[in-house]
């Protein structure tokens, strides 16, 4: 994953991104018209206080237990939707920053001109 930096220390320095690819974010940079850096993002190593993988298994279930494997549509479903009621409700500025952080800037900005484009 990569980011877009334009701008200057004496003004300020724009943050763009995330990209999959250091090409995707160069072709954004053409566009900017300003100096900038492209940096890769480094992957945090995971906490070892989560064992997600135990929590994996626990889900599958266990023969030898007599555990079934779960169904957990419901679970995420209710979750997320928790979360996008959060969220909607928090309002615009709360929606937009949601889109940045789950589709990256241009997928959102994509969406949000789409909308617009529907209302008419």
């Amino acid at each position: 994953m990569h980011i877009l930096i334009t701008g200057n220390p004496v003004d300020v320095f724009t943050y763009t991104g995330t990209f999959d690819t250091s090409d995707a974010a160069i072709q954004a940079a053409d566009d900017s018209g300003s100096d900038w850096w492209i940096a890769e993002l480094a992957t945090p190593e995971p906490d070892p206080r989560y064992d997600v993988d135990g929590l994996k298994a626990l889900a599958y279930g266990d023969v030898d237990t007599g555990r079934q494997p779960l169904d957990l549509d419901d679970l995420v479903h209710d979750a997320a939707s928790a979360q996008g009621s959060e969220v909607n409700n928090a309002g615009i500025d709360s929606q937009v920053d949601y889109l940045v952080e789950h589709l990256g800037y241009f997928q959102a900005q994509t969406f949000i001109n789409d909308a617009h484009r529907e209302q008419r």
